[in-house]
């Protein structure tokens, strides 16, 4: 069995992406056959069909239309999944910096969803209040941090941190 996963369009590590704020990831169970009976309409060399290209051309345009509206396509065989990335970094900090801190000083953190109710307020903390620009800054430090793992961005990160008491 082959399974592939698929994300819409593409800002790689950039979770702060202003242009594409949210993830989808796409995924299907259809058999081989049922796979080359939706792709067999679209005339091309090659084994992958993208969307990005195949959509330039209007011959294309009822071709997807038809592919989506076909019987093989229901809940059962596709699934979808989409977050909104600036609050799957919140999450990502709660659950990296913050349920660690509980964790050392002997609290569990995921009893009774306390890493959810955290990840949501620190989401509506950065949407609403005066420290927005700091609060987002924090996020992108936490990113670099992430990606980088260097002294010089876990400084920053934690400098900022302490600057705007988070």
């Amino acid at each position: 069995m082959n399974l592939y996963f698929d994300e819409s369009g593409n800002s790689g590590e950039n979770l702060l992406d202003k242009e594409q704020p949210v993830f989808v990831l796409l995924s299907h169970n259809l058999s081989q056959e049922q796979s080359l009976e939706l792709l067999n309409n679209f005339d091309t060399n090659s084994d992958e069909i993208h969307f990005k290209k195949i959509r330039r051309y209007y011959k294309n345009h009822q071709k997807l239309i038809d592919v989506l509206n076909s019987d093989l396509i229901d809940y059962s065989s596709v699934k979808i999944a989409y977050y909104y990335k600036k609050f799957a970094i919140c999450a990502h900090l709660v659950d990296q910096v913050v349920e660690t801190y509980y964790f050392k000083n002997g609290m569990s953190f995921y009893e009774e969803s306390l890493n959810i109710k955290y990840a949501n307020a620190l989401y509506m903390y950065c949407e609403s209040f005066e420290l927005q620009y700091e609060f987002n800054k924090l996020l992108e430090l936490f990113q670099k941090m992430f990606r980088d793992k260097t002294i010089d961005s876990i400084d920053e990160f934690y400098e900022l941190a302490e600057i705007i008491k988070v």
